[in-house]
């Protein structure tokens, strides 16, 4: 008889798994081979739920939501760890760009002011150097207006956010995974792609909580209208925040709002 290594259960010899927690019986010492065949069998394989979320977020996204809020917890990643695991894709792609690429982002020259393209340089330094907890900000707060705005279609706020978890998450795998191949590939595209992101992921929302919800098409256009004027007013309430914070901290000049003189 053998003791389990996780758990301490005792088991035969023969066993390749516990029958008590259910963990892989190790019995090989740790190899760069081994190692590498324990991250293809966990991640990489067709059942793995990570693959599965993944899937089905794009071609059933109500049922990866309604299944976790109605307790299904093994069938797909907990929301909470696959926007970790988003967190960590998109922190390496903003990595990737502003140690390879720092020019791409630059969207300061689609303005004509020198002063406003300061500003701009510096508000897009500080969102890419703050993303993550721009994000971690923003998923609550859309779960806040989604509430508002879905209120009597039966989800409470926690729930609310548990289905942007899972829609910032996977938007924002797909959106990092496409960006690096734009950049380098395509990138005089770069700041088109981007827009046009925004747009399929409004798009996407609109489809997500149309099936989540079950309303008609009449009815997401009428809720998503008022999604988007609430949070155009969170979005300048941010803006003006950012600014106030950059002010402060020495991000912005005055100087930078003058106008250049001749």
């Amino acid at each position: 008889m053998n003791n389990c290594k996780n758990c301490q259960y005792p088991f035969e010899k023969a066993h390749q798994y516990c029958s008590n927690c259910g963990a892989r019986v190790i019995r090989n010492r740790l190899t760069i081979a081994n190692l590498f065949s324990h991250i293809v069998e966990n991640f990489l394989n067709y059942d793995n739920t990570f693959i599965k979320t993944n899937v089905h977020l794009v071609t059933r996204p109500a049922q990866v939501i309604h299944a976790y809020v109605n307790g299904i917890r093994k069938r797909y990643s907990s929301p909470i760890s696959y926007f970790a695991i988003s967190l960590t894709i998109s922190g390496l792609y903003i990595f990737f760009v502003q140690k390879f690429y720092p020019d791409v982002m630059d969207m300061s020259g689609i303005y004509s002011g020198e002063g406003t393209q300061e500003v701009t340089r510096k508000i897009t330094e500080f969102l890419m150097d703050y993303n993550s907890l721009f994000y971690f900000f923003l998923i609550p707060a859309m779960a806040f207006i989604s509430r508002l705005v879905f209120l009597r279609n039966g989800y409470n706020y926690t729930e609310h956010v548990v289905i942007y978890l899972y829609t910032m998450s996977i938007s924002a795998i797909i959106s990092s995974l496409i960006s690096i191949v734009m950049v380098i590939a395509f990138p005089d595209y770069y700041l088109a792609w981007g827009m046009t992101f925004n747009i399929m992921m409004v798009l996407y929302h609109c489809y997500i909580l149309k099936q989540v919800f079950e309303l008609s098409l009449f009815g997401i256009i009428k809720k998503t209208l008022l999604f988007l004027l609430i949070f155009l007013f969170f979005y300048i309430g941010i803006s003006i925040i950012i600014g106030i914070l950059l002010f402060v901290f020495g991000g912005f000049d005055p100087a930078d709002f003058t106008p250049p003189q001749n």
